[in-house]
Order: structure tokens, then sequence, then C-alpha cells
């Protein structure tokens, strides 16, 4: 992989390019590693943790991430048929 650091700007597309480029190499790194800190991330993009938590909470919010204590992780998807069960569970808990 390139070297990560100084992605907090890019002369050459602008500082949303840079902000792109950073999230798209924190979702490689968390499908890569499974989970990756916060500090972790900061270190290594050359970010303050406060950067970094911004960019997690907005991968979080598209879906693409599941926001950790102190880092992040993918996004596990239940099997619907655990999902169906559970509904159904509750439903019957409800009508007792």
């Amino acid at each position: 992989m390139e070297d990560d650091r100084n992605m907090g700007t890019d002369v050459s597309g602008g500082k949303h390019a840079a902000v792109r480029k950073r999230h798209e190499l924190i979702l490689k790194l968390v499908r890569e590693q499974g989970f990756m800190s916060i500090g972790g991330l900061a270190e290594r993009f050359d970010v303050t943790p406060q950067t970094v938590r911004r960019d997690i909470n907005i991968l979080c919010d598209q879906g693409l991430l599941a926001r950790h204590h102190g880092g992040a992780g993918p996004v596990v998807k239940a099997p619907k048929t655990w999902t169906t069960w559970t509904a159904r569970f509750f439903v019957s808990m409800k009508s007792r």
C-alpha cells in the first residue's frame, strides 16, 4: 500500500479528494484487519483522532462500517432468518 501519511491534505485534488481517499483506505484496512483503532488510524494517516472519529461516523452513517468502542469494524449483517425469528419472538412475548 502506498504511503498513507498526510491524508489530511492533498494538493492535487483538494481537501475533498483527500477525505474520499482516506475513507476508501479506512474501509480497505477494516476489511483486511477486521478492526482498526482510532489511534492506529490517526497515526497511519497523520491526522487527529477527532478527524478519524468524524470519518468513522460518516462511514457508519452510510452503513459501510460498524462503530465499536475505540475504533471501527466491518458491518456484520444478521441472517434474514435470525431477524425473522427475533421479530416473531418479540411479537409472541408481547401477546402474552
